[in-house]
């Protein structure tokens, strides 16, 4: 739970605004849907969304291509039940996303979004991912490099240790005046973690993957058909003058510094890369 000390109008509006994204408005997860399909070799019969919440993408997802199974994998027991109720048609499944119950290379399409960052042991998880999928769409935040984590709300955060990122992000919010507290920021600080691209991307080949980076894909989308609630003038800026958001997308990528990390990989030949056991499905 995120407790503040008091509830400001500015973080009053933001979390109306969070409400309104994440419940009423899950539809809009179809802007993975449209990433996904710059790269996809053809129309996924299988999907796996792994951490998949309340179940919005997944959704988009098997509308999307008339998947014949699509499935949905979380830890979070209301989560879980909360995302069967969405969605009868997609199978749920409480689980641990660095052992998954699944046989290799079980689904023609794994899903992935904002949870990367919440596993500890994230080659764990990259490698279940990579096993049990033949192509994926892996997405999390922030990008290690990056200056701003959204979990906290505060810059600099993902370049410190937890505890002086704390007295950083609790310095930033009182300048600010939104009534966090420092237990609400080392909670979340506790469960997050800062994993730059790149080496996501060295695990990901290490595992026998091609890897591409859909940064731009996505923001593409996102941009033009006006999903992103937070970006403001940014984001105008980008739709109204198409040439800033290139410009901002290569610096970022050159940087290996981009906000959000979006990675589409490929299954390719083993050769014996894969450590672990089958499981069977």
């Amino acid at each position: 739970k995120i407790l503040y000390t008091e509830f400001s109008p500015k973080m009053r509006e933001r979390a109306e605004r969070d409400i309104e994204y994440r419940i009423e408005r899950t539809d809009q997860k179809d802007k993975f849907v449209k990433t996904a399909e710059s790269y996809l070799e053809g129309a996924p019969r299988s999907i796996l969304d792994v951490g998949g919440g309340q179940g919005g993408a997944v959704t988009a997802f098997r509308k999307a291509f008339a998947a014949e199974r699509s499935v949905l994998l979380d830890i979070d027991d209301e989560w879980v039940e909360l995302a069967w109720l969405r969605d009868p048609e997609t199978e749920v499944i409480r689980g641990d996303a660095t052992h998954m119950p699944f046989r290799d290379e079980g689904f023609d399409f794994l899903f992935t979004q904002a949870t990367l960052e919440h596993i500890p042991d994230w080659k764990a998880g990259v490698a279940e991912m990579s096993r049990v999928s033949r192509e994926g769409l892996l997405c999390y935040n922030p990008n290690g490099r990056f200056i701003y984590d959204v979990h906290v709300a505060a810059p600099f955060v993902t370049w410190l240790p937890k505890e002086p990122a704390a007295y950083v992000a609790l310095a930033y919010h009182k300048l600010r005046r939104t009534g966090r507290t420092m237990e609400s920021i080392r909670g979340e600080l506790q469960v997050t973690h800062y994993w730059p691209r790149a080496k996501v991307v060295r695990e990901l080949r290490r595992l026998g993957c091609e890897v591409e980076n859909a940064f731009g894909e996505f923001i593409r989308h996102s941009v033009e058909d006006s999903y992103h609630i937070y970006g403001g003038r940014l984001m105008q800026t980008f739709r109204t003058r198409p040439w800033t958001r290139k410009v901002f997308t290569n610096t970022a990528l050159l940087l290996g510094a981009e906000p959000n990390v979006y990675l589409f990989y490929r299954s390719t030949a083993r050769n014996g890369a894969r450590n672990g056991t089958t499981r069977s499905s």
